[in-house]
């Protein structure tokens, strides 16, 4: 029977994938079977995190084994393998050639946007981000400063009326004063008279 394997192998083992690789192929010859076809990616995003990494390398193995306990012992011997990640396998009989797989693959990358390419799409859109941010905190300080100037503006407004009422209670006071020093004047006068008069 023709079996399916795809096994990823995260970024952190990028020296050893060759002898990972090695090592897989030399499992399956142990449990009677034969590789056919390979298929290597290149590395890739991975969709989510695994063991705090993002990148990995995945291949796929075409192989067939003869009797189904075998797949079963090989499944539990790559369950100790620590340097594959993740591991699939599925039964191959009705898919597509590996060739084919390739060819459908470089056509695919020709047609999808590169990873680097997205990466320098992000990386614009953050600079217009911050670039933004910066306006805005620009601006953020220019109102605060023109606010700041009002309002010392209407302290200087409120600080000038505060000023011309109290120069109108001085001059009230001197009023008052004046018209006080004329009615004791007055006053004199009249006690003046009096007492002149007698």
């Amino acid at each position: 029977m023709e079996y399916e394997i795809n096994f990823l192998v995260l970024q952190s083992n990028t020296e050893t994938i060759d002898a990972i690789r090695d090592k897989v192929k030399s499992l399956i010859k142990d449990h009677k079977g034969s590789v056919i076809d390979e298929l290597v990616y290149k590395k890739r995003r991975l969709a989510y995190e695994i063991k705090h990494e993002m990148y990995g390398f995945f291949t796929v193995l075409r192989f067939t084994l003869e009797n189904n306990p075998d797949i079963i012992d090989l499944k539990r011997e790559l369950n100790l393998v620590q340097d594959i990640a993740r591991y699939i396998i599925v039964q191959a009989n009705q898919l597509p050639k590996l060739s084919q797989e390739i060819l459908s693959m470089e056509r695919r990358e020709k047609t999808t946007v590169k990873q680097e390419d997205v990466e320098k799409i992000i990386a614009k859109s953050e600079q217009s981000k911050e670039s933004k941010e910066v306006k805005k905190e620009e601006e953020k300080k220019v109102k605060e400063k023109t606010e700041n100037e009002d309002s010392k503006k209407e302290v200087k407004v409120e600080d000038k009326k505060e000023e011309v009422k109290k120069e109108e209670v001085k001059e009230e006071s001197k009023e008052d004063k004046d018209s006080n020093d004329r009615s004791s004047l007055e006053d004199l006068d009249k006690k003046l008279d009096e007492i002149l008069s007698i």
